[in-house]
């Protein structure tokens, strides 16, 4: 919960972190949540993205990014509902790496995903990918490391025969959107999510995306 409080703090600053507070107060009646969905139409060619440090991805190994993550010990990175729906449906879990030490790692679902910010399973077409957790250790930021990530499990994907990615971002996050920009996203559609007494409901059809 600490941990949470912090990263909140110093990446969405105080305002934001009140705001999280108070509507954690009122949780048990009503909750919300919004972000602008994004998408990346596969059918483009290869557009590199020069990184400012040397980097290696590792696609699939889904155990060594999942025991990474775990050793940070960082409640947010993992939810319980997501990892067993991750391994019910073969997620990719992706790593990156400079000079052999992992410095993030990003998420891609299909199928079925656990999206924790809905607390609840959202079904994707066969041919669509979502990605719903995108992380890179802090002092490797600003190097271009997410956006050549990103951009490079696009490319993976469609190898793997997806036909488009989709993505969630809040307003707030302006670095999350460049990167997701760079690496050819386009914006959607803005949907709110709103529980009320139990009730879950999204401003707009997810199916419709």
């Amino acid at each position: 919960m600490k941990e949470e409080i912090l990263r909140t703090y110093k990446e969405e600053g105080f305002h934001r972190l009140m705001t999280r507070i108070i509507v954690k107060g009122v949780s048990p009646v009503f909750e919300t949540n919004s972000a602008i969905w994004h998408e990346n139409v596969l059918n483009r060619k290869h557009t590199g993205i020069t990184p400012a440090i040397p980097l290696h991805i590792d696609f699939t190994n889904f155990a060594v990014t999942f025991n990474w993550i775990k050793t940070h010990n960082i409640d947010w990175m993992i939810n319980q509902k997501e990892l067993q729906t991750a391994l019910k449906e073969k997620h990719y879990w992706l790593n990156i790496k400079h000079k052999e030490r992992i410095i993030g790692y990003l998420k891609i679902g299909f199928g079925s995903v656990y999206i924790n910010d809905f607390r609840q399973i959202i079904h994707f077409s066969k041919d669509t990918a979502f990605i719903y957790d995108t992380f890179v250790m802090p002092e490797f930021r600003n190097k271009k490391v997410a956006a050549y990530f990103i951009n490079e499990a696009c490319d993976f994907l469609k190898t793997k025969g997806f036909k488009r990615v989709l993505c969630h971002i809040p307003q707030w996050n302006r670095s999350s959107m460049k990167a997701y920009g760079s690496a050819g996203f386009k914006k959607k559609k803005f949907v709110r999510w709103i529980k009320f007494f139990g009730f879950k409901k999204f401003t707009y059809n997810l199916a419709n995306l």
